[in-house]
């Protein structure tokens, strides 16, 4: 894994160990929903319409860049 992480039961971070190096599909759904609004951020609360939390895209979008779905999907693959 990247920086020498690798599954664990729990996190460790000398250890570089993290329960949560598993396949997306097996989260938790509370760990996919956080995952989630950390990219697309969080919708504002119903009592403060000004409290949007911003996630990667609106940023990535605030800058002038875009984002693109690549034609073939990519992968980050480890070190040789």
């Amino acid at each position: 894994m990247l920086n020498g992480w690798k599954y664990g039961r729990k996190k460790d971070e000398k250890a570089k160990t993290q329960k949560y190096l598993i396949p997306y599909s097996q989260l938790p759904e509370d760990t996919k929903e956080y995952d989630r609004h950390t990219i697309i951020g969080k919708p504002a609360p119903k009592d403060n319409p000004e409290g949007e939390q911003f996630g990667y895209v609106d940023i990535v979008k605030i800058v002038g860049l875009r984002v693109v779905k690549d034609k073939e999907p990519s992968r980050v693959v480890g070190k040789p």
